[in-house]
């Protein structure tokens, strides 16, 4: 009797465990931004960051917007592409730029407000992943977003 139980118990462990490892697929599967479902930082828990594509591109490569939903301001912001090249920031903002801008932003650190997108130019792939950093309280923090590439509208 008491054999059953662990058994079952044992069932129901490794079944919650697929379930957590089989999420990321089915969102990628159902063609949904896996964004929240793949986020990881460094402190363990994800931040409510957005991902979408911008209504333009720039220099012929999607410009892409990311917008800070948590209550906490990402200091000395870098976004990388996920083979960990760094990506150019062209505006950030609370609304969006008046025109597309000529070139990126030169003057580093940058900080993304709660509320605040940042644009940046990304890269032409159809499930782009971006690694986001910041320093939280003096130490390295990231979180890896990803959404899929569709005509802006």
């Amino acid at each position: 009797m008491r054999r059953r139980r662990w058994v079952g118990l044992v069932a129901i462990a490794i079944g919650g465990l697929g379930l957590m490892a089989w999420s990321p697929l089915v969102a990628d599967f159902v063609g949904r931004p896996a964004s929240a479902a793949r986020a990881e930082t460094s402190s363990g828990h994800a931040l409510p960051l957005v991902l979408k594509r911008a209504p333009f591109d720039w220099e012929g490569r999607p410009v892409y917007i990311l917008t800070n939903r948590s209550a906490i301001v990402l200091q000395h912001l870098v976004i990388r592409s996920w083979e960990g090249d760094l990506l150019p920031l062209l505006y950030i903002g609370v609304q969006p730029p008046s025109s597309v801008p000529i070139r990126p932003l030169a003057h580093p650190p940058y900080a993304l407000d709660p509320g605040w997108s940042a644009w940046f130019v990304g890269q032409k792939q159809p499930r782009p992943r971006y690694v986001i950093n910041w320093l939280d309280q003096g130490v390295n923090a990231y979180q890896v977003v990803s959404a899929r590439l569709v005509s802006p509208a």
